[in-house]
């Protein structure tokens, strides 16, 4: 159980520990792929996923180029999908293309659990990362017999589309407490993670409520891949349908003691989402500021102090593992 109501938000930053390519890195991924479309040497189940969502091979080749020219001058593919909001074609085979690219990322990370061989993938790499020193400290903070308030006090809000946390910690509750899976999920279940624009998928063991909308970790099938299209919104689309999940975003903020931002960029969308509306008074917030010039953080710092009425917010210039780990009393003491 966390001492303090802490709130992880997290952006693209913190799944790049993990290797999942950050905005310039996955539009070249998203190139790459049109590029073989255009040559016909893309992965079949690419094809097969774009039929399923309603765009034919002959219809999909006749549209790569136009991304595939266009995404070398965009800021980001978010607001590339957004200038080409009126062509439904455009936008849909970007946003299919995020999807496989997240999925696939999924399967290539530091943390993608083999089964079969019983052990992640990464091995010691992924324990250096800051997921292992989130872990270590709510082990840190908490009664270890208790398991039923173990994610007590912890609720994440994760930018990102991908499911590394909720996978993550389901292994890690599993090796930490010597359970079977079905007793480790129990515990994992109370963990909160909230995906304001949607994740490619649920995972399997998340909610059976959901069967309809899982996808395994890593799966990058052509049902998957279509489902995942499905279940996920870029910033310009209408997400009337995640709208309850919105509403909790803000009661989340409005109710944090402890803030911590991990490879977030401050996003004016993002910080409406998270704060319009409401009047946060966070007794200590942490950001991470990686590449950031110093006058840029500075002034990130001041804003961040009156948007969220707080007195006490520190800056890490450090990436998010260091960050996790060398202000672990800050966060959970």
């Amino acid at each position: 159980m966390v001492k303090w109501n802490t709130v992880l938000v997290v952006g693209a930053g913190a799944s790049a520990e993990y290797g999942f390519p950050l905005g310039s890195g996955l539009m070249e991924e998203i190139r790459t792929t049109l590029s073989e479309v255009l040559d016909g040497s893309v992965n079949p189940e690419f094809i097969k996923a774009a039929n399923i969502i309603g765009i034919s091979e002959s219809v999909l080749k006749d549209n790569a180029n136009i991304p595939l020219t266009g995404l070398k001058l965009a800021p980001s593919i978010d607001r590339y999908i957004s200038s080409h909001s009126k062509n439904e074609i455009i936008s849909k085979i970007c946003k299919l293309c995020i999807c496989w690219h997240i999925l696939k990322a999924e399967r290539k990370s530091s943390i993608f659990y083999d089964k079969i061989s019983d052990d992640y993938i990464g091995g010691e790499i992924a324990d250096k990362k800051w997921l292992t020193y989130l872990f270590k400290g709510i082990v840190a903070s908490s009664t270890p017999s208790d398991l039923e308030t173990f994610f007590s006090g912890l609720n994440i809000i994760s930018f990102n589309y991908d499911r590394c946390i909720r996978h993550y910690m389901l292994k890690s509750v599993s090796d930490y407490f010597n359970l079977k899976e079905h007793e480790a999920v129990e515990v994992t279940r109370k963990l909160k993670v909230i995906h304001p624009y949607g994740q490619v998928g649920r995972l399997k063991w998340e909610d059976p409520a959901y069967a309809k909308s899982t996808a395994n970790f890593g799966a990058d099938d052509a049902d998957t891949v279509a489902r995942a299209y499905n279940e996920i919104i870029t910033f310009d689309e209408d997400g009337s349908s995640l709208s309850t999940t919105h509403t909790e975003v803000k009661g989340l903020i409005a109710a944090a003691q402890r803030i911590v931002f991990l490879g977030y960029g401050f996003h004016e969308q993002n910080e409406r989402l998270l704060t319009e509306g409401i009047s946060p008074k966070c007794m200590r917030i942490i950001f991470t500021a990686v590449g950031m010039h110093p006058q840029v953080w500075q002034e990130t710092k001041r804003i961040i102090d009156q948007r969220y009425n707080s007195d006490n917010t520190h800056v890490s210039t450090e990436e998010c593992s260091d960050t996790m780990c060398r202000m672990s009393s800050l966060i959970f003491g």
